[in-house]
């Protein structure tokens, strides 16, 4: 048997895996799933946290209750003065397992320093997704662990970014690293190749919004505004609620559907600003929808919005595209290599509300250019694919065996 037809046995360490939200997170499962669908023995190692940072928040046991057999979640554990949680036993199976590819992920945390180590320790090779960043709220910890730790992870054999933009930032923070590729995130097809009509995708979503809030819900003759992620300023929350006084002027319909999940204090605030602008009638947060129902309000939406202060890729983009909406966009870190502007969406300047403003009401207020963008992304859509990343993810391995 060529090394090419081999079965391979890997591990995964990675920091959280879902149903843990985010786009990182779901890269990792598509990955895995898709290598253990194609015949290759798979364990996944990561944590037991549905988010990380500040105070421990773990998935419930009816959250878990869907993991395959191969997937293993870890307790983490705060070390006082440490930047991250550890999770200790995760290291057993690092230690004893048999496996030829570690692929770990997230730099700056636990599962992938801990990788390192045994990879260097058992003489296997480490693929490295770091969703990298630069981290500014801990900015002086960030800098320490990137010349100590960070450092180590990222002589990995392998480094792989999700786009060029992140290739880009980790060379200039890293720029001996061994070997560096770009594979990008993808859409699952099986979920957009039957579009759902608008009409009827907002129906559903009526019945579930008027479910959610114990409150009838007209979607009739509203401007739906969608956005998905997690609430919160990082993702420009307060940026839309700023800029929404000067759309909802020109669109009295205008109406801004947010889906996802809060984990800070900060959602409360945002609804108190709504509140004191008078705009409680323009404002729905779902909270976090499962897929189903994500993917029916993104048909039923006549616009999405991502007004993010950073974005490593934006995965929701992509879906947004794939589901033929327009798209509103910052025109800052990687956005821009996902959404061309002018033509698959429009961005605007980041941190500015009165751009986005701008945008959001030109979209909204032509319906060609609005069907144009929706057209031409859900042909730069096609671009993703997730079976592409599990194909040129493989071909990474099998270099390594």
């Amino acid at each position: 048997m060529s090394a090419s037809q081999a079965k391979l046995n890997i591990v995964y360490a990675t920091l959280r895996y879902p149903p843990a939200p985010g786009g990182a997170e779901e890269m990792m499962k598509q990955i895995a799933e898709g290598i253990n669908k194609r015949g290759h023995q798979v364990k996944i190692l990561t944590t037991d946290l549905k988010i990380h940072g500040g105070h421990r928040l773990a998935l419930t046991k009816t959250e878990r209750s869907l993991d395959a057999s191969y997937l293993k979640r870890f307790r983490t554990y705060q070390i006082p003065n440490l930047v991250y949680q550890i999770a200790p036993l995760m290291d057993l199976d690092l230690l004893f397992d048999s496996y030829n590819i570690i692929h770990a992920s997230h730099f700056y945390h636990y599962p992938a320093d801990a990788a390192w180590w045994y990879s260097r320790l058992r003489r296997k090779p480490l693929i490295f997704n770091p969703f990298f960043y630069i981290e500014s709220r801990q900015a002086k910890k960030w800098r320490i662990y990137r010349k100590t730790l960070g450092a180590l992870t990222m002589r990995a054999d392998c480094i792989l970014a999700i786009t060029e933009f992140e290739k880009k930032l980790i060379l200039g923070s890293f720029p001996k690293i061994k070997r560096i590729e770009v594979i990008k995130p993808g859409i699952d097809w099986t979920e957009f190749n039957r579009p759902i009509e608008k009409n009827l995708a907002r129906q559903k979503l009526e019945q579930l919004l008027n479910e959610k809030l114990h409150r009838q819900i007209d979607l009739r003759h509203q401007k739906i505004i969608f956005f998905a992620g997690r609430i919160c300023s990082g993702k420009g929350i307060d940026l839309l609620i700023k800029a929404a006084p000067k759309i909802v002027k020109q669109n009295p319909y205008a109406l801004f559907i947010l889906a996802g999940e809060n984990f800070t204090a900060e959602s409360e605030g945002f609804k108190q600003i709504i509140g004191e602008k008078k705009l409680n009638n323009h404002f729905i947060f779902t909270g976090n929808l499962e897929r189903k129902k994500l993917i029916q309000a993104y048909f039923a939406a006549d616009l999405f919005v991502l007004p993010s202060r950073y974005e490593a890729f934006g995965i929701v983009l992509t879906e947004a595209m794939a589901a033929g909406l327009a798209i509103v966009a910052t025109n800052h870190s990687a956005i821009p290599e996902v959404i061309n502007n002018g033509q698959t969406g429009l961005l605007f300047e980041l941190n500015n509300y009165k751009d986005l403003a701008d945008k959001i009401s030109l979209v909204l207020n032509d319906d060609n250019l609005r069907r144009d963008l929706g057209q031409r992304g859900l042909l730069e859509a096609k671009k993703y694919d997730w079976q592409k990343t599990v194909t040129e993810t493989e071909k990474i391995y099998y270099e390594y065996i």
